[in-house]
């Protein structure tokens, strides 16, 4: 019975947090600055990119060389063949995105090129 104000309080908190309601994302060059492969740094992707132009994306991550539709979900970018990005943060210059590929977690921190 102590814990019950412990438990309301956490609930609370995790229905207060807000994703990153992400409504747009900036067209241009998103070049990799650092990775992580579940939580430990990596240079496996270095050279990575993503580049929004037209509605469209284009990426050497998730082999989508050839542009292709996303939608934008919540605080996720979705590509038309499924892929998910989960944006852990973004501004116009400045995206953290999370994806999973053959069972890893990659933590990604791309920097959009001006």
């Amino acid at each position: 019975m102590k814990r019950i104000p412990l438990y309301i309080s956490i609930l609370i908190f995790l229905l207060s947090c807000n994703d990153t309601g992400l409504t747009v994302v900036h067209d241009g060059n998103w070049l990799l600055r650092s990775a992580k492969q579940n939580n430990v740094t990596t240079r496996m992707l270095d050279g990575a990119y993503i580049k929004f132009a037209n509605e469209k994306l284009q990426s050497n991550l998730v082999n989508q060389e050839q542009p292709t539709g996303y939608t934008l979900q919540s605080s996720s970018i979705v590509t038309d063949q499924d892929e998910v990005f989960l944006v852990k943060e973004y501004s116009d210059s400045l995206m953290i995105i999370e994806v999973i590929k053959h069972r890893n977690l990659f933590e990604l921190e791309l920097v959009r090129q001006q």
